[in-house]
């Protein structure tokens, strides 16, 4: 018997994406810091992988290189990341978070995870699990299926 694939609905792949961008920045305060969601974003991936190259942080938002060698530079220039030359091969630049950039990190990571908290507290502990269980499980079905690419 042949398998029938039905088309990939992505509304529901989009309202993903987007609840997931709400959860990571609402109410955090990102304009009296005057930065952006995806300088936040990119300080978020540095932060998890540090001296990743500029190459590899393109690639992980689905941006172009010169989108985030632009967005890399303003927070180079507000003290919260900088950028290395790599030692083994040129071409390549790394990027690392500076004190301040680390100190804003813990600081919001901090925000989401006591939002989250909060919400994960009025859940039943049937409701989390299967949420937990859920998203673990699309995790591993877009990286098995290369959708999603592992960091």
């Amino acid at each position: 018997m042949e398998k029938q694939i039905e088309e990939f609905n992505i509304a529901v792949f989009a309202e993903i994406f987007s609840l997931m961008g709400n959860i990571l920045f609402e109410e955090i305060g990102l304009e009296d810091l005057k930065l952006t969601k995806m300088e936040m974003l990119e300080l978020v991936i540095i932060s998890s992988n540090e001296g990743l190259t500029m190459s590899e942080l393109a690639n992980q938002i689905g941006t172009s290189k010169v989108q985030i060698s632009r967005s890399v530079s303003g927070l180079e220039k507000d003290g919260f990341v900088h950028r290395e030359t790599n030692g083994l091969n040129r071409r390549n630049v790394n990027v690392y978070l500076d004190e301040a950039g680390r100190q804003l990190f813990v600081q919001k990571k901090q925000q989401v995870e006591e939002r989250l908290n909060s919400k994960a507290a009025e859940m039943s502990q049937a409701d989390y699990n299967q949420l937990t269980d859920a998203l673990s499980d699309a995790v591993r079905l877009l990286r098995k299926y290369d959708i999603l690419k592992r960091p």
